[in-house]
C-alpha cells in the first residue's frame, strides 16, 4: 500500500500548548470533544477503516488481550505497595480487580461500531490557535493510531482535560457535546450504553497507565510530584468518579458507598457550571439561569403586593407618600395620583392607614382638594 505523509509547524504564536498542570479552558475542551465527535463520525461504518488490518484494534493490540492481561498483572504486583499507599480504598481495588478483568473490559472497547482512534488523546498531545472563543485544535503524537469505540478517546482526554475538580465542572456538558458532534442518536438507552463504554474506557486507561510507567512509579516510590504520579492519580479518581468498578462486577470491599457518594458529588459539580461562556457551544447548549432576586427586590414588592393583609400593604404606601410629603408640602397634580391609600374618616381609627380592598384609585373629596396633601398622622 502506498503512503502519503502530511506535515505541518504546530509552532507559537499561531498554536499554544494548554497547561497539562492546571488543564485546559473550558473553550479548548469544547474544541476538542467538538472535533473529536466530528472525527469520529466520519471514520465510522462506511468501509472506511474496514479493510484497514494494518491499524490494530485499540493501542494495546486487542488481538494480544490475553498477554496484556498477564503484562498488566506484572506491572501491578510491582507497585503494589505504592498504589496502596498513593490511592484510594476503591480506586485500588478497582485496579485489583484489573487483575482478572481487563482481558474482558478490551473486548467491550474492540466491538463494533469501530472508528479511528487517535490512541492516546491526552493534553499534551494537543494545540490551540490562541483565539480564547472557539479555538482551533490540532492533534500531534499519532503513534498509537488505532480503531476503536469513540468512547476510548473521550475518555482519555476526559482523564487528562485537569485536575479532578476542574473535569468535575465540565464533564456533563463535554459528553453531550460530544454526542451531538458524533450524532449518537437513541435516546436514554443509546447514552447509557455510551457511559458504559466510557467507564470501560476509563478502566483500559487506568491498566495502561500502570503498564505504561510501572518502571518510574518503581523507582521513585515516593515521588508525588512528576508526570507519572499525576497521571495515575487523575485517571484513577476518574474512575472512582464514574463508578467503573460497576463494570468488573462491583466492590467486594464494602466500598459501595464511596462509590455511590463519589458518583453523586461528581454529578453535582457538573451541574454547577454551564457550558463555557462565549463559545460556540455554549451558544447551543447552554440554558439561562433563572435569576433570584435579593432582598427587597421586585419579587418581594410584587409578593407585597399581593399579600391578603392590608394593614401591610397600607403600610408601604404611607411610607412612599411620607418620602413624597416630606420634599414638598404642596405636592403637585403627580403627588396625587401617586396615592394609593384614602385617609381615615375618623380620627378614633389612630390615623392608621387603609388601603383600598379592591385596589381601586383613591376617591378626591367634595372640596376638591387631596387629603393625602396633609400628609400622614403621626
Amino acid at each position: 500500500q502506498a503512503f502519503t505523509l502530511v506535515t505541518e509547524r504546530l509552532s507559537a504564536p499561531e498554536w499554544v500548548r494548554a497547561d497539562t498542570g492546571a488543564g485546559c479552558s473550558e473553550g479548548q475542551a469544547a474544541a476538542v470533544v467538538e472535533a473529536l465527535g466530528r472525527f469520529h463520525r466520519n471514520f465510522l461504518g462506511h468501509g472506511k477503516i474496514d479493510g484497514s488490518t494494518w491499524l490494530p484494534v485499540l493501542p494495546l493490540h486487542d488481538e494480544r488481550r490475553n498477554f496484556l492481561q498477564d503484562q498488566y498483572r506484572y506491572s501491578f504486583e510491582s507497585v503494589k505497595g505504592y498504589l496502596q499507599s498513593a490511592l484510594s480504598a476503591l480506586a485500588y481495588e478497582t485496579c485489583e480487580k484489573l487483575c482478572d478483568g481487563y482481558a474482558e473490559v478490551a473486548g467491550r472497547l474492540s466491538q463494533p461500531p469501530l472508528t479511528l482512534l487517535h490512541g492516546s488523546l491526552n493534553l499534551a498531545h494537543l494545540r490551540f490557535s490562541p483565539a480564547e472563543s472557539s479555538p482551533v485544535v490540532a492533534a500531534t503524537d499519532w503513534r498509537l493510531v488505532c480503531r476503536g469505540r469513540g468512547a476510548y478517546d473521550f475518555a482519555s482526554f476526559l482523564a487528562s482535560c485537569g485536575p479532578p475538580e476542574v473535569r468535575r465542572d465540565m464533564e456533563s456538558w463535554l459528553m453531550m457535546n460530544y454526542l451531538a458532534a458524533f450524532g449518537l442518536a437513541g435516546g436514554k438507552q443509546a447514552k447509557e450504553e455510551f457511559e458504559d463504554d466510557v467507564r470501560a474506557a476509563l478502566l483500559a486507561n487506568l491498566a495502561f497507565t500502570i503498564a505504561f510507567f510501572a518502571g518510574a512509579l518503581e523507582a521513585r516510590p515516593d515521588s508525588t510530584s512528576g508526570t507519572a504520579h499525576c497521571s495515575l492519580l487523575w485517571v484513577s479518581e476518574a474512575c472512582d468518579d464514574w463508578d467503573a468498578i460497576r463494570l468488573l462486577g462491583g466492590s467486594d470491599g464494602g466500598h459501595e458507598e464511596e462509590a455511590q457518594t463519589r458518583s453523586t458529588k461528581a454529578k453535582k459539580g457538573a451541574r454547577r457550571k454551564a457550558s463555557p461562556k462565549g463559545g460556540k457551544a455554549s451558544r447551543r447548549k447552554s440554558v439561562a439561569p433563572s435569576k433570584s432576586p435579593g432582598r427587597g427586590g421586585a419579587s418581594a414588592k410584587s409578593a407585597a403586593s399581593r399579600s391578603k393583609s392590608p394593614a401591610k400593604a397600607s403600610g408601604k404606601a404611607a411610607a412612599s407618600s411620607s418620602k413624597k410629603d416630606a420634599s414638598s408640602k404642596s405636592p403637585g397634580p403627580k403627588a396625587k395620583k401617586a396615592a394609593k391609600v384614602e385617609e381615615p374618616k375618623s380620627k378614633a381609627e389612630g390615623g392608621a392607614h387603609k388601603s383600598s380592598a379592591k385596589g381601586k384609585e383613591p376617591s378626591s373629596s367634595k372640596s376638591g382638594k387631596d387629603k393625602s396633601e396633609k400628609g400622614p398622622r403621626p
